[in-house]
């Protein structure tokens, strides 16, 4: 035994010290990217908003069909408001597709493999090409970083990739700003170096033309580092001057024959209204502190990068590298003021804020360097990145859309609505929304035990979990969803939950049913059942309950996509009865 104990220990001591040593032979990106990648691949609640279904379905079309034309959907465009039928039968997006382009090779590669697209395949192939290009963007901050050593190349790529936005949104679906980060970030990579100056140039311009195309809003940041790498010599001034032009005209083009709008669909004059000016200050304010969209407060490390940002930014002498990199995230922060729609809608905290966040973290990697050289230093830093990572996570495993829909999200006061902050929404699973009960009577089990939920996602019975969706009703969310019940004395109880939900064979929806805490049975939904015929009953014992409130939680394992819907469903509850 002694013998086989020091093996075993010697064989765990070896693994390690090979594990470290590889480790230490890889670079920081391919670190970060490997790393990101499995953990963006933990994915409760996926789902794309419908300014987003464009991208979705662009990608399905161009792996598909090699085209771009909506019309040749098998869905009617009329379900999302991002797509539009216009009089000729054509249909025009909303929004911009240069990400859709990005995505198409995972679902070509997907067809190719033999993958069909369903409902739940589409979806999950949308969150896949996410995380790739995610995982992909983190790697190359990583990359940009490393001049500054290999513990800030590491800790830079990790801040982008898990202290960020990043992370929550590429837990969920395709954005555009997912593909306008990657891109600018691509370019980032490529014009850093001056050998091979001409291939760089054309490579670079090409990807943040690109870029444009991906978010047009991010217009002044890519005027930023196109300037600071064409500002060298008159030549390249000059060439990247007519590329450039060359690049609106057609792009202006375009958009007018396509959309008989120069500007197109998606980028608005409504950014340049009357109050545009008179705004300004508290839409910029609001993007960068308000309790439910700022950046600072979601991403409480950019608070520490915003010092080398602004010292880079006023000694643009002394590294123009550095000083661009500041003034491109300080212009990108600085433009947010000028949009109508800074507080964004199917979101958690900020999404508007990826492109920034990634320059300001770069910028910042000599900053960290010295910090994180010693101990006493590298715990402020340190600390605020394990913060921000807390923080993104709930937007990864919480349901943060049952927020806005609970809100309004597109009411810009509710950004500004510090008493019922998204974070505790997610933090609670909604209960900090729901408020508390005003009195213990108001959930008193009716005579015949019946509670009928599924048109009342506002009964004082729902404390948590629960969102509601058409024509499911109200639905009970991952990881629990809970309702709450009063009763004069402990006594045993008999349960019977009507729930239903999509099925998947491979991967039936179970909902688990636990009292104060402690389970006593399980669903396995292995068919839609509207009528609630097959489902048991289930005996609570009296050790269980107790006088007084008591709470009931369905704990769902999975959610489902409803015709790849933008929103994702639980398990939809009916009745709910509890009977002595």
């Amino acid at each position: 035994m002694k013998a086989l104990v020091t093996f075993t220990n010697r064989t765990i001591t070896t693994l390690w010290s090979r594990g470290i040593a590889l480790a230490s032979s890889m670079s920081p990106a391919l670190v970060v990217t490997v790393l990101c990648f499995f953990l963006y691949l933990y994915k409760p609640l996926i789902q794309s908003s419908r300014d987003n279904m464009p991208l979705r379905w662009g990608a399905t079309l161009l792996a598909t069909r090699g085209t771009l034309n909506f019309a040749e959907l098998p869905i009617d465009p009329n379900r999302f408001y991002s797509l539009r039928v216009l009089e000729d039968g054509s249909v025009r997006s909303h929004t911009p597709l240069g990400t859709a382009l990005l995505a198409a090779p995972v679902f070509l590669s997907a067809r190719v493999l033999g993958m069909e697209f369903t409902d739940e395949n589409v979806v999950f192939l949308d969150s896949l090409a996410a995380t790739i290009l995610t995982a992909l963007a983190a790697g190359m901050a990583a990359h940009l970083a490393r001049s500054a050593g290999r513990k800030s190349a590491l800790f830079v790529g990790l801040a982008v990739g898990l202290a960020t936005a990043s992370w929550s949104t590429a837990s969920r679906c395709l954005w555009q700003h997912t593909g306008a980060q990657f891109t600018m970030l691509a370019a980032l990579c490529v014009l850093e170096s001056d050998s091979r100056r001409l291939l760089r140039l054309g490579l670079g311009a090409a990807l943040l033309a690109f870029c444009f195309w991906c978010r047009p809003a991010l217009l002044p940041v890519i005027v930023v580092i196109a300037g600071n790498i064409l500002l060298r010599n008159k030549r390249d001034f000059l060439i990247g001057v007519v590329a450039g032009v060359c690049v609106l005209l057609g792009w202006l083009t375009f958009n007018y024959l396509t959309y008989g709008s120069p500007l197109g669909t998606y980028v608005s004059l409504r950014a340049l209204g009357p109050d545009t000016f008179t705004a300004y200050p508290r839409r910029l304010w609001g993007h960068l502190f308000s309790p439910n969209r700022g950046m600072y407060v979601f991403s409480p490390l950019l608070l520490l990068a915003s010092i080398p940002m602004v010292t880079n930014a006023v000694k643009w002498r002394n590294n123009k590298w550095l000083a661009m990199l500041a003034w491109g995230a300080l212009v990108g922060l600085l433009a947010r003021g000028f949009f109508y729609g800074w507080f964004g809608g199917h979101c958690y905290g900020s999404r508007y804020s990826l492109d920034s966040s990634a320059l300001m973290l770069i910028g910042a990697a000599p900053y960290f360097s010295r910090l994180l050289s010693t101990l006493r230093k590298a715990i402020f830093p340190v600390g605020l990145f394990f913060l921000s990572c807390a923080i993104q996570f709930l937007g990864v495993a919480r349901d943060y859309e049952s927020w806005n829909v609970l809100m309004g999200m597109s009411r810009e006061e509710n950004a500004w609505n510090w008493r019922t902050p998204q974070i505790l929404h997610c933090l609670t699973c909604g209960e900090w929304t729901r408020g508390p009960l005003l009195s213990p009577s108001t959930v008193n089990l009716p005579a015949d035990g019946v509670l009928n939920l599924r048109n009342d996602p506002d009964s004082p019975y729902i404390r948590y979990g629960f969102t509601y969706l058409e024509p499911w009703g109200t639905c009970a969310m991952p990881p629990r969803a809970g309702i709450v019940f009063h009763l004069a004395e402990a006594q045993p109880l008999r349960v019977r939950c009507e729930v239903t939900s999509q099925v998947f064979p491979y991967q039936p929806t179970t909902v688990g049913l636990a009292m104060n805490g402690k389970k006593f049975g399980e669903i396995v939904l292995l068919k839609v059942d509207p009528k609630y015929e097959d489902l048991p009953w289930f005996v609570v014992p009296k050790e269980l309950v107790k006088p007084g409130l008591n709470t009931l939680e369905l704990r769902v394992n999975r959610v489902c996509y409803p015709y790849a819907s933008s929103s994702p469903m639980g398990a939809a509850v009916n009745r709910i009865i509890i009977v002595p």
